[in-house]
């Protein structure tokens, strides 16, 4: 009991400290946010309209908090007045909250409960989150310090859910650690333990040495009342590690207080008497009141079990003494009750009655005060849950209200869309039919222009040198040579015809294919026969890489057609005395014909556009060779006739690579 009820009221006392800032960094704080000011002020002449200029002066009044008070009133009433000059209701709001802030310190409560209730409506008529919850949580503690249960849990509640809307993760872990502070009051430790592991999470994402350590401090407290003395150790020297560093001494001697109770309990009186020491030796830089009770009562139960009733008997008297002063019930009730252990061991009969009859007569007065503790909060988590029902119902008021009105605009504005699609669609539709009505024409005209000069260019040719020849300007021997020279043309303009015949037959879906087992080499070796002629002219070597035993079922024409066009192509862009490589390569994986030449190579956009089928006008060759620039659309559509596939590889100024991949 001497534990518990003491330390209750510390963890009370401890929730403002989390409200409030450092009190050794203030001025550091304090400076820094001047900076920011200054540099708002440079950045927008109109800074006065920026509502980040209201929150640094908001901010900068706070940091006067217990230093200088009057600070802290005058800043937050010049808030108000400027907020109300800028109609900004969020500035007004941050200025009542620190006037509020004043009141609270100065011991005013009425004024303080004022001045945060209507700053709670400045800020919900804005609907200002971030400083809602700021306020929700100052309200908590007006109301958690005049006892005001149902207002203190109802505004823990409140604030919680702000947070949790806008991530404010400190005021997360806050709220969750008060309302397990609430719950240790009512000694309900289980439930106080799962909201303080609750705001201990926010921790394994979120960094805030200082909120953390208090949570760590509460903690302490809560496993020691469960029984779990080690786990209350390390979560006192945890929250220890955290604070040392920042010199918070209210919260070092709170858990130094931990320590000497751990101990104590666990019958440690060495290292109980030292913690206890170390936290009476800060009492001179720091005055509260129910710390030093608690302190001076763990040493008195130090004393006393170790029989030094003099030391007990002063150390239990400086405990009353201060507990009457504060006027706090449940400290005097056990300094009373500590009193009269210490007549009753050193046979004070006289007085251990009279502590026994003061000591009854106070805890009946307790016990009403704590079971009327108990029915304020049943009677909030009653308040807030019928306030959350009736939000709901308003909210499912306003849906089922406004459900037909949404049904209709959905329903109007899906019909305009697929309206809108539609007459898309079509237009789209008659677009690509007209582009690529426009495209067959430009085909047709191309293709008739090569055919048209590339017919009659021969035929002309033959025309003039028999004229020539009837006039006895040349002779036989000089017509057959023009005829030896004319074979090559006729030749091309025989090729150039079949692959004109068969890309037609191909787009026109008129492609038939008759599939016979062939060996793809004996079609290679042919066709490089027939080209001997138009190689040597260049000077052209063919090197086989590899040569395996690749035979396939494929129309034999269309193979035929497709090597001899990747062929002429690499013939054709091939410089003179440079090689042309094939490798034929077959087994389990794959089948592949691949012929590379070393030539200027062929651009991204052309290899796109061949792919699809769209008509190109080809570059001259290395020798001025003239082309159709359907060759290898061709043998695409013709491999893909046939359910093979071709692979076009090139780099610029290193050559190109085909590949007939067979199926």
């Amino acid at each position: 009991m001497l534990f518990g009820g003491i330390r209750i009221l510390s963890l009370c006392i401890g929730l403002f400290f989390c409200f409030c800032i450092t009190v050794n960094a203030q001025t550091a704080i304090r400076d820094s946010l001047q900076l920011e000011i200054q540099k708002l002020k440079k950045k927008n002449p109109n800074y006065k309209s920026d509502s980040t200029y209201f929150e640094l002066r908001y901010l900068i009044g706070k940091t006067y908090l217990y230093r200088n008070n009057d600070s802290l009133r005058i800043y937050g009433e010049k808030l108000i007045i400027d907020g109300k000059q800028h109609a900004d209701k969020n500035a007004i709001a941050l200025g009542k909250l620190n006037v509020g802030f004043y009141h609270f310190v100065k011991g005013h409560k009425k004024e303080a409960t004022r001045f945060i209730e209507d700053a709670i409506c400045n800020a919900e008529d804005i609907n200002a989150s971030s400083t809602l919850v700021k306020i929700y949580n100052l309200r908590l503690i007006v109301a958690f310090i005049t006892q005001d249960y149902t207002k203190a849990y109802l505004s823990a509640k409140e604030g919680l859910t702000m947070a949790q809307k806008i991530n404010d993760k400190a005021m997360i872990a806050t709220f969750n650690m008060n309302i397990g502070t609430i719950f240790s009051l009512l000694r309900a430790y289980d439930k106080a333990l799962y909201y303080n592991t609750k705001a201990l999470a926010v921790f394994d994402d979120y960094h805030n040495a200082f909120i953390k350590a208090e949570v760590l401090s509460n903690r302490a407290f809560i496993l020691y009342h469960n029984k779990a003395y080690h786990k209350a150790e390390k979560a006192a020297k945890d929250a220890l590690t955290l604070l040392n560093p920042l010199n918070e001494i209210a919260w070092i001697t709170f858990n130094y207080n931990n320590l000497g109770y751990i101990y104590l309990y666990k019958n440690d009186l060495e290292k109980a008497e030292k913690y206890f020491n170390k936290a009476n030796s800060y009492f001179n830089q720091v005055d509260i009141g129910d710390r030093k009770v608690e302190n001076y009562l763990g040493l008195a139960e130090i004393y006393l079990k170790r029989s030094e009733f003099n030391l007990a008997s002063a150390n239990a008297t400086k405990a009353l003494e201060l507990a009457t002063t504060s006027k706090n019930l449940l400290n005097k009730v056990q300094s009373i009750e500590l009193c009269y252990k210490i007549a009753l061991a050193t046979k004070n009969t006289e007085s251990a009655l009279a502590y026994l009859q003061e000591s009854k007569k106070l805890s009946d007065s307790l016990l009403n005060s704590e079971s009327h503790a108990n029915m304020l909060i049943l009677e909030a988590k009653e308040s807030y849950k019928a306030k959350r029902l009736k939000e709901e119902e308003k909210a499912n008021n306003k849906i089922a209200n406004n459900k037909i009105y949404r049904n209709i605009i959905i329903l109007l504005a899906v019909h305009l869309i697929l309206l809108s699609v539609f007459i898309y669609a079509t237009k789209r539709k008659q677009q690509e039919r007209n582009k690529k009505l426009d495209q067959e024409v430009a085909n047709k005209n191309k293709l008739l222009s090569i055919i048209g000069h590339d017919i009659t260019s021969p035929i002309f040719t033959l025309q003039q040198s028999l004229e020539l020849y009837k006039a006895n300007y040349i002779s036989s021997d000089d017509v057959l040579k023009v005829l030896e020279r004319m074979k090559s043309n006729i030749n091309y303009s025989s090729f150039t015809l079949k692959n004109i015949q068969l890309w037609a037959q191909a787009n026109m879906g008129n492609l038939k294919t008759t599939k016979v087992k062939i060996n793809v080499y004996d079609i290679c070796n042919q066709i490089l026969k027939e080209r001997q002629t138009v190689l040597k002219e260049k000077n052209i070597k063919i090197q086989w890489l590899q040569k395996d035993y690749l035979v396939v079922k494929i129309d034999k024409n269309h193979l035929t057609v497709i090597i001899d066009n990747i062929l002429s192509n690499a013939k054709k862009y091939s410089e003179p005395s440079s090689i042309i490589t094939i490798k034929l390569i077959s087994n389990t994986e794959e089948k592949y014909i691949e012929i590379c030449d070393s030539g200027p190579g062929i651009p991204q956009e052309k290899i796109n556009n061949i792919y699809k089928n769209i008509t190109l006008d080809p570059l001259p060759g290395t020798q001025r060779e003239k082309g159709t620039g359907v060759g290898l659309q061709t043998s695409i559509l013709l491999a893909k006739a046939n359910n093979s596939t071709i692979l076009l590889k090139s780099n610029l100024s290193q050559g190109t690579c085909v590949q007939v991949k067979f199926n």
